[in-house]
């Protein structure tokens, strides 16, 4: 597919797209309304001030431009949604008790110590699983594993942290 770098015929595009992007609004915001006032709004923003550079798919264009719209007013909408500032005397303390943090601390603890004590391999998998959020089925990827000895590595990690647990809980 060529890119276009022509000035965009704004009315064209926006005969063309609107109904696509608010639809795609609506799926993302609060209310019909706020779709249809955010719609006008990336137009709006497009008259301004033009895209520069080369834009090969206008209408994905659009729908980027329009989804980071959508998470910005959603952002806002929480924000102001707070209420009162005289209500924050109702929302309770959420910092956690002296006992929680050393709880916490323990139970860190007890994972470092499992990490250092298990195999390269097993620990790779969890930290790839449990820190940075990858799937199974990409850890077997990256490692040359079938699926299911991922998940048995896994499942021993798992099960020897179990124990340390209860043990510390007994």
């Amino acid at each position: 597919m060529r890119a276009l770098s022509v000035a965009w015929d704004l009315q064209d595009l926006f005969r063309r797209h609107s109904g696509d992007v608010n639809r795609y609004l609506q799926r993302r915001v609060s209310s019909k309304e706020a779709a249809a006032d955010l719609t006008q709004d990336l137009f709006l923003r497009l008259l301004i001030k033009q895209p520069t550079g080369m834009v090969s798919d206008r209408k994905s264009y659009l729908l980027k431009a329009a989804g980071n719209l959508a998470i910005n007013h959603n952002k806002r909408e929480r924000l102001i949604s707070f209420g009162d500032p005289s209500d924050l005397d109702q929302v309770a303390d959420d910092t956690p008790s002296p006992e929680r943090i050393l709880l916490s601390r323990q139970e860190l603890d007890i994972v470092a110590s499992v990490l250092a004590e298990i195999p390269p391999i097993q620990r790779e998998i969890f930290i790839l699983s449990r820190l940075e959020g990858w799937t199974f089925d990409a850890i077997g990827k990256r490692l040359g594993m079938p699926l299911k000895t991922v998940y048995g590595q896994m499942a021993r990690v798992l099960t020897r942290l179990q124990l340390r647990f209860d043990a510390l809980n007994a």
